[in-house]
């Protein structure tokens, strides 16, 4: 239980702090990259449209000073004076077009050096963000390791664990691949033990491979009947003792081919008049003087000669 609960405990704080460490690095990481990104564009772009504007009007005016010029250029060929209007207006256009052509090159020679330092110096401006992607990695290292230093208590648990129970730091799992079921059993002691000769029970009914332990687990077996002392053959340890042995088929064969034959009738019926002619002669042989035993003899005689003519 201690166990369980540190190790929630450890990892529940530890999600608490990632949610406001996730919070922090999109508040000073994400929201600086995209901040950046936007400054970057909307400027570029920006100058980008106003260099396109400037770059329109210096082809206009050159388009145009150059029309007029060729003008005035034809009329001098053909030996005719340019007229002063024609002449003023040509200046003057001349005069946009250098205005324009100055405004253009000024501001693109400024669009040229931002694109540049945005460019070609852009580590300066990531430079904040790795200072705080550092910050903020050496600040979660931290952090996370002394939340997880807590975790001690649950490895000392489970090293106390694996000593109580014998456990192999290494894992086993060669030995659950190959190795017998007897060798990689770790459980108590079985309670049921299984019959190699007679895999389904006794031809005699019942389970002949059951074993009963009258003294670990049973509700009869725990303490020895009134009356029964241990040494006598009923007591429950010698009980216990020959129930923990079970017979088998061959075992329960062995035995009746060494035991006596089974008795006949005939020899059951010679067995009875001879125990009653003994029983005659002892009751003849008697000096009781309350004859009882005449009594009796005189009773088995007749209760024997009653019992042979029924069974005839």
């Amino acid at each position: 239980k201690t166990l369980e609960n540190n190790y929630a405990l450890v990892h529940t704080s530890l999600n608490r702090r990632s949610k406001v460490y996730a919070d922090k690095y999109k508040q000073f990481v994400l929201n600086y990259a995209i901040e950046w990104e936007k400054t970057i564009t909307t400027r570029v772009e920006a100058g980008l449209k106003t260099a396109e504007v400037f770059r329109r009007n210096l082809d206009h005016y050159t388009n145009k000073t150059e029309s007029l010029r060729l003008n005035c250029h034809m009329i001098v060929a053909k030996g005719k004076v340019v007229d002063p209007k024609q002449g003023e207006k040509l200046r003057r256009n001349e005069e946009k077009l250098a205005s324009a052509r100055n405004e253009y090159e000024i501001f693109a020679s400024s669009l040229h050096m931002l694109v540049e330092e945005v460019t070609d110096r852009a580590w300066k401006d990531m430079h904040p963000l790795l200072l705080k992607v550092l910050q903020f990695d050496s600040t979660l290292s931290a952090d996370e390791a002394k939340i997880l230093g807590d975790l001690k208590v649950a490895s000392d648990e489970l090293k106390k664990l694996a000593g109580v129970h014998n456990l192999n730091p290494k894992s086993r799992l060669k030995d659950l691949q190959s190795a017998s079921p007897e060798s990689l059993y770790t459980g108590g002691t079985l309670e049921r033990t299984i019959d190699r000769d007679e895999p389904s029970g006794n031809i005699l009914g019942g389970n002949s491979g059951v074993a009963v332990d009258l003294q670990n687990g049973s509700d009869f077996g725990s303490a020895t009947p009134t009356g029964i002392s241990e040494g006598t053959p009923f007591s429950s340890s010698n009980v216990s003792a020959s129930l923990s042995k079970p017979t088998s088929t061959s075992q329960m064969l062995q035995v009746a081919a060494n035991s006596a034959p089974a008795p006949t009738w005939d020899s059951i019926n010679n067995d009875s008049v001879g125990n009653l002619a003994s029983l005659s002669n002892v009751s003849v042989s008697a000096k009781d003087p309350s004859d009882s035993y005449h009594g009796s003899s005189h009773h088995l005689n007749n209760f024997s000669e009653h019992d042979r003519s029924e069974s005839l």
